[in-house]
């Protein structure tokens, strides 16, 4: 069975643009498709104090993973990502 998910994005170290564009390119590759994709948005840091601002983006994609997969799966790309 396929699902449809919902994905925000966001980064605020290094480049930015390609920071988010591997992590979509990872997410495609080892997840499932990307359907859609929202603009880069930049935006300013909240909750916590930092110098740097985000990069942010949503994505909508379809997966056969489980939500508990699809949690596990996302948070693998982030640390392999760096």
């Amino acid at each position: 069975m396929t699902h449809t998910a919902y994905l925000s994005l966001g980064t605020n170290l290094g480049d930015k643009e390609n920071n988010l564009l591997s992590a979509i390119s990872e997410i495609e590759r080892r997840i499932g498709p990307v359907r859609a994709q929202s603009a880069f948005l930049a935006t300013e840091p909240w909750g916590f104090d930092s110098q740097n601002t985000f990069l942010n983006a949503a994505i909508r994609i379809e997966t056969k993973f489980s939500p508990l997969e699809l949690l596990d799966e996302t948070q693998q790309i982030e640390r392999d990502l760096g």
